[in-house]
């Protein structure tokens, strides 16, 4: 051991943080693509991506209606449904059929893929988007957690825009690209659900970016886990501190989302 005397753990220590000099090591990105149907969440996810020097080409996606668009005869099923009818009785019998397949493929391989492509995309650190509704974030937590991890910065891209546009954008969407749509009384119901269910993830993310995506994108709100409180800043792990940011998150979320409103509703 008195041999070894001529270096001290300092030295080494001071060599092992030379060789890491200068240098950064890539840092994949998990990209939460949050909010209803018609949000419009790959434009937003795409303008991010560009931002933060993504390469699209080699970000996989965790998307469901991207899977089953995949698997097996789904899509074929869909085309030999009669042309979308115009008759409002017609129409929902026929969004009711192609709800069905859509079901029917989801349960049957679907939801068993999502799963499967983010354990890989994870494990293979690739930069990841996934979709969610935000009506339902029950296992998003232990995602987003599971990211952490693994050394992902994790990021939720929410855009925003009225109810009533979100509804006309899911038929446009249907009559144009034949993609199924959700029924109104779910849009609805993942619209409101999507606004409640963002202050809880807050706590599990490194980024908020909030978007007004009514016109042109664009970025309103910008929340993040090393924030500056009352002139102060202050990192997340701090929990008195985090407590104040998110309560502050949640007033301005809720602020906005209601003079935004009602300006779309002045304006119409």
């Amino acid at each position: 051991m008195a041999k070894c005397a001529v270096v001290s753990p300092d030295q080494v220590a001071q060599a092992v943080d030379a060789a890491f000099a200068g240098k950064q090591a890539y840092r994949p990105t998990l990209m939460l693509a949050y909010g209803p149907p018609g949000a419009g969440k790959t434009t937003i996810v795409r303008q991010y991506m560009n931002k933060a020097n993504i390469d699209e080409k080699q970000v996989i996606e965790v998307s469901v209606d991207a899977i089953l668009e995949r698997l097996g005869e789904f899509r074929q099923r869909l085309d030999q449904l009669p042309p979308r009818p115009t008759d409002r009785t017609d129409l929902q019998v026929w969004r009711q059929a192609r709800s069905d397949i859509y079901k029917l493929y989801r349960e049957c391989g679907g939801d068993h893929a999502f799963a499967d492509i983010l354990v890989r995309a994870l494990a293979g650190r690739y930069d990841i988007v996934y979709e969610t509704t935000g009506a339902n974030i029950t296992a998003t937590p232990y995602e987003l957690h599971r990211a952490q991890s693994l050394g992902y910065h994790t990021v939720i891209l929410y855009p925003f825009v009225p109810l009533a546009t979100t509804l006309e954008r899911v038929v446009r969407r249907e009559e144009k690209t034949g993609q199924v749509a959700a029924n109104e009384d779910f849009i609805t119901e993942a619209f409101m659900l999507a606004q409640d269910n963002l202050i809880p993830l807050a706590a599990d993310v490194d980024d908020i970016y909030l978007y007004d995506n009514l016109e042109q994108p664009q970025l309103v709100f910008h929340y993040w886990k090393e924030y500056t409180y009352e002139g102060t800043h202050v990192r997340g792990e701090c929990l008195e501190c985090r407590s104040k940011v998110l309560t502050e998150l949640s007033e301005t979320l809720r602020t906005w989302i209601t003079g935004f409103c009602a300006h779309c509703a002045r304006a119409t």
